[in-house]
């Protein structure tokens, strides 16, 4: 998806729903933020492949520093073998709502000491705003019980 695009698509989530879109462009990778009240919202992604970004929605005063629980679902790719981060506390549970975006990304979640909580999915690349919407409000459902995106009404389709 080329830069235009792709810049448009987050102008357009962040204008309806009355957010604030930072950009930056930092050593060749774009970031792109969005900050509710409690929640922030981060998109990041090199200048020159816009496949490989990452997406992370965390408390806004997670503390990266002091981490308590990490749990790693790596998606699996034929022909490489999971690294030793996925198994760094034995087997853990990807919570259920969770387990469906396990398939398509790489998942990681951390909560600090605090009981504030941060999600990273990667490699990330938003398509379309459907998918995008409903990928991150489950995210921010799982923190905080909240949309941070209000949805898009569907398409009626004319029925028979």
């Amino acid at each position: 998806m080329d830069l235009m695009r792709l810049e448009n698509l987050w102008k357009f989530l962040c204008q309806k729903n009355n957010l604030r879109l930072d950009i930056y462009n930092v050593d060749g990778v774009i970031h792109y933020v969005v900050i509710r009240p409690r929640l922030i919202l981060d998109y990041k992604f090199p200048l020159k492949n816009s496949s490989v970004g990452y997406l992370s929605v965390y408390d806004k005063g997670f503390d990266q520093e002091h981490v308590k629980k990490n749990i790693l679902s790596e998606k699996k790719t034929f022909g490489f073998k999971p690294t030793a981060n996925a198994f760094q506390n034995g087997p853990q549970k990807i919570p259920s709502n969770l387990s469906t975006l396990s398939k398509k990304y790489s998942l990681k979640l951390m909560e600090d000491f605090e009981s504030r909580n941060r999600i990273e999915l990667y490699p990330f690349q938003s398509t379309n705003v459907f998918e995008l919407i409903e990928i991150i409000n489950l995210l921010s459902q799982h923190i905080k019980q909240v949309n941070f995106f209000a949805p898009l009404p569907q398409k009626i389709s004319k029925g028979v």
